[in-house]
Parts: C-alpha cells; sequence; structure tokens
C-alpha cells in the first residue's frame, strides 16, 4: 500500500532538490518513473482493439500458407490492456516494490534484457529473457524457453508467483494492496465492469497487454505491403534468399501450420526437431525437464526486432547475430534431432552478412518508443519538447553492481549534469561531461535502488537504476 506519508515524502524531497538548483526549473521535463506515483493514462484509452494481421502476412507467398489464424486479436479490449499495460510496469506487485514485469523485459529492447541472465530479487535468473514483442501471433504453440506452458495466461501466473521475479507470495496480501490505491479499482472495473480484483482478472489484463505488442511496420512489412519507396537492396533480397532455404522451415513469421493441426503438448512432442537448437547444454535439459523425450528442445521465437534483443538463445551464450548463425553454419558438432546435419548450413562470410542484412529488415524501430506500450508511470511535466540528449539516454546494465555507464548523443558537446540519487533525495554522485556520457561504479554502493538525473540546460530525465547486491 502506498502510504500517504511515503508520498508526501518523495514529493518534499523532490520539491527540496528544486528549490536549493540556481534556476527556477521553468520548462523542466520532470519524469516520474513506475511504483513512485500514480499511472498516467489518457483519457480516451490507447487502440488496442483495433489491432489485426496484416493481409501481407496472410498471404502464402509470405511464409508457408501464411498466417492462418486471422482472429487472434479480435477479444482484445482497450481498458483490459490500458489495466493490463499499468500492472505490467508496476513496481507495486513485487514482494519488495522494487520489481516489475518491465524490469527483466524492456521496451527499447523490444521487451527482452540486455544481459544473458536478469537480476532477481535475490539472484540471476536462469535463462535469458525472451522478448515479448509478437509473443501472441508466432510460434504460439507453447510459451517459456522450456515450452512448458500452452497458455499465454497460466505462463504470467509463473513470474509472478516466482520468489526471485515478482514473487506473489501472498495473493489476498497483494489484493489488498491494489485495491488500496487510488487507480486500480476503476482500472479494473473499466476492464471487467466491476473493481473486485482477482488474480485471473490479473493475468487476463497482462496477457492482453502482451499480445498487443506487434511489429508490423518494419522495412520488410512495407516492402511487402508494396510501399514504393521502400525496397530492398540486393545483398538483403540475396539473404532473404538464403534465409528461406535453410531457416524458414523453424523460424516461420506466423503460426508453425506444421503444428496447429495438434494441441499441446502433443504439438512439440511429434514434431521435436523443429525445436532443436542442438546446442550442449548439460544444466539446461529444456523441455526435457518436463519430458525425457525432450532433452535440448527448446522455443523458438520470432526474429522480429531481432537486431534488439542480444543477446542470444535460452542462456544468452551469443553476443551477436553472427555468432548465432555461426553456430548453425558449422558449430553443431553432434546433432541429436536430425534437423541440422553435422556439418552444418556451411555459410560463407558473405552469406553470413547477407543473412544479418536481411535480418536487419525485420526492425521495427517504431515499436521501441510507441506510447501505447511505454511505461505508464513516466510522467512529463512541460510544453517543452526534450532534446536529443535526454531522448536518447541510457543508463545500463540495469540493475548493476559494478561500472554502469550513462549514454546519450551529445552532437553539441554541451555540459551535460548527471545527479545519482538515493530515494529519499540525497545526491549520492554529481557527475559533469561535454562528451557523450559518463561511467561511474557503483559496486561500493548500498543494493537498492536509485535515481540517475540526467540535467542539459533547464531539461531533465530521472531514470531508475538498481544497484544489485
Amino acid at each position: 500500500m502506498r502510504k500517504i506519508y511515503l508520498a508526501f515524502t518523495f514529493f518534499a524531497c523532490i520539491v527540496l532538490f528544486l528549490s536549493n538548483s540556481s534556476d527556477t526549473r521553468s520548462g523542466t521535463n520532470l519524469f516520474l518513473l513506475g511504483g513512485e506515483s500514480d499511472p498516467i493514462l489518457p483519457e480516451v484509452p490507447y487502440d488496442y482493439a483495433g489491432i489485426s494481421i496484416p493481409e501481407h502476412l496472410r498471404q502464402p507467398s509470405y511464409t508457408d500458407g501464411g498466417v492462418k489464424d486471422t482472429t487472434i486479436f479480435d477479444d482484445l479490449s482497450n481498458d483490459a490492456a490500458t489495466l493490463g499495460r499499468v500492472l505490467f510496469y508496476d513496481e507495486l506487485l513485487s514482494a519488495n516494490e522494487n520489481l516489475s514485469c518491465a524490469t527483466c523485459h524492456q521496451q527499447h529492447l523490444s521487451f527482452a534484457d540486455e544481459t544473458p541472465f536478469s537480476a532477481g530479487a535475490s539472484e540471476d535468473t536462469k535463462r535469458n529473457s525472451l522478448h515479448l514483442n509478437d509473443l501472441g501471433w508466432t510460434n504460439n504453440t507453447a510459451f517459456f524457453w522450456d515450452l512448458s506452458h500452452g497458455n499465454l495466461k497460466e505462463m504470467i501466473a509463473l513470474p509472478l508467483e516466482n520468489p526471485n521475479e515478482i514473487g506473489v507470495t501472498d495473493l489476498n496480501a497483494l489484493l489488498v494492496k491494489l485495491e488500496a490505491t487510488n487507480y486500480y479499482p476503476g482500472l479494473f472495473e473499466n476492464a471487467y465492469g466491476t473493481s473486485d480484483i482477482s488474480l485471473i482478472k490479473i493475468q487476463d489484463a497482462i496477457s492482453q497487454f502482451i499480445r498487443s505488442m506487434v511489429t508490423f511496420d518494419s522495412r520488410l512489412d512495407r516492402f511487402r505491403r508494396g510501399e514504393g519507396e521502400h525496397y530492398l537492396m540486393i545483398t538483403e533480397l540475396e539473404g532473404l534468399g538464403l534465409f528461406q532455404a535453410k531457416c524458414e522451415v523453424c523460424h516461420l513469421d506466423g503460426n508453425q501450420s506444421v503444428l496447429k493441426a495438434l494441441e499441446y503438448p502433443e504439438a512439440i512432442e511429434a514434431n521435436p526437431e523443429f525445436f532443436a537448437n542442438e546446442l550442449e547444454d548439460e544444466e539446461d535439459i529444456g523441455a526435457g525437464a518436463w519430458s525425457p523425450d525432450l532433452i535440448g528442445i527448446f522455443k523458438v521465437p520470432t526474429l522480429r526486432n531481432i537486431e534488439k534483443t542480444a543477446p542470444y538463445m535460452h542462456d544468452g551464450r551469443f553476443e551477436t547475430l553472427r555468432e548465432a548463425i555461426s553456430h548453425y553454419s558449422d558449430g553443431v558438432e553432434d546433432p541429436k534431432w536430425g534437423m541440422i546435419s553435422k556439418s552444418g548450413f556451411q555459410f560463407t562470410e558473405t552469406e553470413k552478412s547477407k543473412l544479418i542484412s536481411f535480418l536487419l529488415t525485420m526492425t521495427d524501430e517504431s515499436f521501441l518508443t510507441e506510447v501505447r506500450w511505454s511505461d505508464p508511470f513516466t510522467q512529463t511535466v512541460s510544453n517543452v519538447e526534450l532534446d536529443e540528449v535526454l531522448l536518447s539516454a541510457e543508463v545500463f546494465p540495469n540493475p548493476s553492481n559494478g561500472l554502469t555507464y550513462i549514454n546519450f548523443e551529445n552532437i553539441n558537446q554541451r555540459q551535460v549534469m548527471a545527479y545519482l540519487m538515493s530515494m529519499d533525495g540525497k545526491i549520492v554522485r554529481k557527475l559533469s561531461t561535454h562528451k557523450n556520457g559518463f561511467v561511474t561504479d557503483v559496486s561500493q554502493l548500498p543494493a537498492g535502488m536509485y535515481m540517475v538525473r540526467i540535467q542539459n540546460g533547464d531539461s531533465f530525465l530521472d531514470k531508475k537504476l538498481v544497484v544489485s547486491p
């Protein structure tokens, strides 16, 4: 429960910081991030219900038969997805109120994470955080890296209840906490006709928000739609040819039609070779954990926005696309499932480059900043537009327990300040540069939540930083 005292203390700290500054902060951009304020939502909900499968993805020429199920988004509700958006970003759900779904699934990374394993509540996660874009319609036979769940709503319950992730160990306490907020009763009533809050509704709302995450505006999509000003280069078209010849049998861009005739889990058990990455991993046996006949079987994620989701594979072992392609080309030493021969695909270095060129055409840049999937706890106060410094600002790795980078584009080499603050408003460090960022070591700071304030002239941006043990 957000207590009035804590809210007042946080507000007072912000006011104190501003009043001690040398200027009046007129025209300032102030950002309050998830978990510190009520969400900022539009009066009319963003359009989630209007999403549909584009015509070019339904055509046989695009994949093996095109997308069969064109009703995937028919049950989306603007109000339920809006509620799901708030729940997805709200740290209030976590046991210590310092983690959210977005901690490990960050929008600018296509809702993935940039580390092999994400920082959990007490230790790193056991697998790489899967990107969530297009999860609702591509390869949706099963979910999680180990394909252990065939229902998206069921999948959502596991990280909610996992003590190292969101950590909901006392459901009743969580429901009481949500009911005591200013915003959840109204959001649940809008979505479901009653302010009653339940785990089933939480699962449904988050699943609707995640299913709405689609990347339908990549260069490849524009090319497929026949938009004249968008075309593929020769190297990209040659990469497409290589992809269709060697990769598309497993990496279909829609539902894996070869499996859709069967129900979960029979679909996986009948054709496990489609899910074999042929990686040596004695510690993680994938689907073998729930079926001894499926050792080494893992989910095949969509390759849409793959450029943004490094590192790759279930354990994040490959840092680059070239490394991942090289594994399938000549890194398979002892194939067990027959989809890839011992000699591999034997791509030349030039062919690898062409494949990468094609894969980059599948990036939908707009998805990374689209407001309907953004953090609703991010509040902009001011009608002054952000400049390029703050628009490009990133803090990584996050969480961090060592060197931390605060990067931005400072083309005009203006003086940029950064303040590392504790959550009670105390300035821990003050940094200044005319370059494109800062590096600071946080290994000696107590573990917990901090605020990084990046200031450029009269504008500033606050970003949260989690310092891990």
